[in-house]
């Protein structure tokens, strides 16, 4: 009897042992990651409705995600607006930890690059290979804290600027041929998970997209003629643009990088050109000064004074998510 009782005893003991385990390995397995139990990576999309040409979304887009030591986890990979992975093996939730994801949009594989953490980024002096630069951040995420879907909102990183004309009397009409901002920063660097160096300053001229000739008859400041193509807008980097002092040279201008807008038009009264002609524009420099700020939508609009210089107010909206 003595040895049935110690054979029940122990064996009550190591059931005991074996349901303890149990629970141990099961909240052990919940708090490690779920690569085994095939939880990929995934996001929830929420995005700015402006892009360029202010229409559209983000389709596809870039993402780098860094580990709790700044170990790189994700290197690059391709999601969809619906947050899926579109490489060939998706991701899976790191076993311990948390990741900082960085999500870039549009994606590309040339139109910017990635090092140590800082994205840099040079805005083309073509108009039409201009991008709508966003980012998106998300820091310190847990896949029990998400259950494997990452919210993110991107921001635009970029200036958007647009051109509007009026006209200052009844009867005159003005076609403009180009409108070109000149000595604008093209070179600017966002750090992700790195500490970005500001980049040494390299200047450009930027022409709007007009998609032909542009007419400007509106005699109404608030009801301007847009003078840019729905693709045309300018995506410039953040900045400050000191404006040329429209006493010294154009060639001096040039020279200390301060800026100016350069319009090239022609104009009617009631008919009989009083600047330029039928087969020739007139050049016009406009000196510019205004502080760009990244997400924002700058509209410059050009009051057309008979044969006077052209002068430019400034009008500025923030771009926000719906």
């Amino acid at each position: 009897c003595k040895y049935i009782f110690s054979l029940s005893r122990n064996l009550l003991f190591l059931l005991l042992a074996l349901a303890c385990l149990t629970v141990s390995c099961s909240d052990n397995e919940d708090m490690l990651q779920n690569e085994e139990k095939g939880n990929p990576i995934s996001f929830s999309v929420l995005q700015d409705p402006f892009t360029r040409a202010a229409t559209g979304s983000v389709s596809y887009f870039k993402v780098y995600a860094y580990d709790s030591e700044s170990k790189l986890y994700i290197d690059g990979a391709k999601f969809n607006s619906k947050g899926e992975c579109e490489e060939t093996v998706p991701y899976y939730w790191p076993t311990s930890g948390s990741l900082s994801f960085y999500a870039i949009s549009p994606y590309s594989d040339n139109a910017y690059s990635i090092l140590n953490g800082v994205l840099t980024y040079t805005v083309p002096t073509d108009n039409s290979k201009q991008i709508d630069l966003m980012v998106a951040k998300a820091a310190n995420q847990t896949y029990k804290g998400t259950y494997g879907i990452v919210p993110i909102t991107f921001q635009h990183a970029l200036s958007r600027v647009v051109f509007k004309g009026y006209v200052s009397v009844s009867g005159l009409s003005v076609e403009v041929q180009r409108i070109t901002i000149h000595n604008v920063n093209s070179v600017m660097a966002l750090g992700l998970n790195g500490t970005a160096t500001v980049p040494a300053a390299k200047y450009a001229n930027y022409s709007i997209g007009m998609s032909g000739i542009k007419t400007v008859t509106s005699v109404a400041e608030d009801k301007s003629d847009d003078l840019t193509a729905a693709d045309g807008a300018l995506m410039l980097v953040p900045q400050t643009l000191t404006g040329w002092d429209g006493k010294t040279s154009i060639e001096d201008a040039d020279k200390s990088n301060r800026s100016y807008i350069e319009v090239s038009y022609r104009s009617k009264m009631n008919g009989s050109y009083i600047v330029g002609s039928s087969s020739s524009f007139v050049t016009k420099y406009v000196p510019i000064s205004v502080q760009l700020l990244e997400g924002k939508n700058y509209s410059f609009n050009i009051s057309f004074k008979g044969q006077a210089n052209p002068t430019i107010k400034i009008g500025t909206e923030t771009i926000t998510p719906e």
